[in-house]
Formats: structure tokens, sequence, C-alpha cells
């Protein structure tokens, strides 16, 4: 004869008990971690944005607000600091606090705009030589570039779900500003793309090849980032949970009352079971 035990601890010394029960995370460790990630991948973009803004203030400040739009640095400084000054604040602004959007286009797009932008003011319009002889030309094509792309080398995740088409979309942009600075007579880049000369369609191909190509190898490293350990994979959708956020609770099944085993434990009936001389059990005899 089997005893029950019935007591006050029967529920946590019944058999398979403490084999099937969850185990408790440690309450407010992991929630801590996400919300530290959340403020720190947000400070770092509102540096972003500031740096951003910085170098297009400063032109704005000398040239005007509008003049200081018409050259593509200066643009595109002020374009980076309001794109990043929403990524920074966009996480305060849901309940799932996710850090950033599902799709890195706008990073990309603006990685391979300052990319551009530092390339040619180093380069063609000889930044080497000249220096840094002002605030907005030490942020607008040194500063802001380097942190720009260091955000899509070393903090963003969504880049490693990055779209093959991408790199050919991020030429919309510049090609959107080259038409304004034809079309508005802007003479900042005339050096080297000047439309009433002979070769300007041909350079322009080949800065649309240059930023194609740039644009791919920028998803190549990313979707690498992904690929090491700790750096993917990167969320599925927007509405993901925050990176290292706690797991939601999974419920157990209570035992049954008194302590008594669940029926799935229930060991087999050993009763045997007996054959007509047909080898049929009486049940199943016509």
């Amino acid at each position: 004869m089997t005893v029950v035990n019935e007591g006050a601890g029967a529920a946590d010394t019944a058999p398979g008990r403490d084999a099937t029960r969850e185990p408790e995370p440690p309450s407010g460790s992991a929630p801590g971690t996400a919300g530290a990630m959340v403020l720190a991948v947000s400070g770092w973009r509102l540096l972003i944005a500031a740096f951003g803004l910085i170098g297009w203030g400063d032109a704005a400040a000398r040239l005007g607000f509008l003049s200081s739009l018409e050259d593509l640095s200066h643009l595109a400084s002020f374009t980076v600091g309001l794109v990043f000054l929403w990524l920074a604040v966009r996480p305060f602004t849901r309940p799932d606090r996710a850090p950033e959007p599902p799709s890195a286009w706008v990073r990309g797009a603006a990685t391979v705009a300052l990319l551009l932008v530092a390339v040619v003011w180093h380069t063609l319009m000889g930044g080497w030589e000249d220096g840094y002889t002002t605030t907005s030309s030490l942020f607008a094509h040194l500063l802001t570039p380097a942190v720009v792309l260091a955000d899509w080398l070393l903090v963003g995740r969504a880049q490693g779900r990055a779209r093959w088409w991408y790199p050919l979309s991020w030429t919309l942009p510049l090609l959107a500003y080259l038409g304004f600075m034809v079309g508005a007579g802007v003479e900042s880049y005339h050096d080297f793309l000047n439309p009433n000369e002979e070769g300007f369609l041909a350079t322009v191909a080949a800065f649309t090849v240059a930023v194609v190509v740039t644009g791919y190898v920028l998803v190549a490293l990313g979707r690498l980032r992904a690929a090491l350990p700790g750096g993917g994979p990167a969320p599925a959708a927007d509405g993901v949970p925050a990176p290292g956020a706690a797991p939601e609770p999974v419920p157990v099944t209570p035992p049954p009352a008194g302590g008594a085993a669940a029926p799935t434990d229930a060991p087999p009936d050993p009763s045997p079971v007996s054959y007509t001389p047909l080898g049929l059990p009486p049940k199943l005899q016509m």
C-alpha cells in the first residue's frame, strides 16, 4: 500500500516536481542591462547629432541658413543631425524601447553621403593641403563622417539585414542633390563637376559607381558584424524587445491537490490483456 504525502510540503516533494519547475531569472538584472544599453546607444547618437549640427551651424552662422544648405557637405551634416537626433529620441517614445528601426536604410544613406563628402573634400577639393581652417570644415569633413561610419560598423544592429538593393537606392538622394546643384547654379564643385564642360556625364557616372561600390562594401561589413559573436542577429521586426531584455516567464502548471502526481506521471496499467483463440482482444471479435 502506497502512502501519499499530503503534508504542507507535498507540492514541493511530489515526484517530478523539481525536474519540471522553470528556473526563475534573476530579478531586475536583465531589464536593467537592456535599459543601460538603450541609454548608451541613444547617448552615442546624440553625440553624432551634435557633431552634424555643429558642423552645419558654423557654416550657417557665416553664410546664412539657406546659403549653408547649398553645399552638399553642410546639407549632409544638417540632415545627419536631424536623423540621429530622431534615432536617439525614438526608443523613449515606444513602449518596447526598441533602440533603432528595423531598417538601416536611412543610416546607410547617411554613411555613404558623408563618406563621399569626406573623400571628395580631402582629395579633389584640396582639403589635405588647406587643412581644417574652420569649425565646419573639421566637423563636416572629418569628425561627423568618422562617427557615422563608426555607428554603422560598431553600434547599429539592423545593418546585418540590409537588402541587396540598398546601395542602388542610396544613390537617389545624391542624384537629387545633383539635380538641385545644376538647377540652382551651385558652383562649389565646378572644378571637377561642371555641367557646362565635356565629361560631366562621365564624371557623374564614375561618382555613381563609386557610391554603389561603397554601399556594397558597407552592406558586407554590416553582415560580417552580425555574423560575429555578439554582433547579431538583428531584430527581425519593429517592436522586438531591446537586446538583453528578460524573456517572458513561462507558466508552470501546478500539481493536483494533495501533492499526487499528474496523470501523465502515472505508470502504465500492468494488468495483462486476454486474447481469444483468433489472436484478437475480446472487444475486437466480430
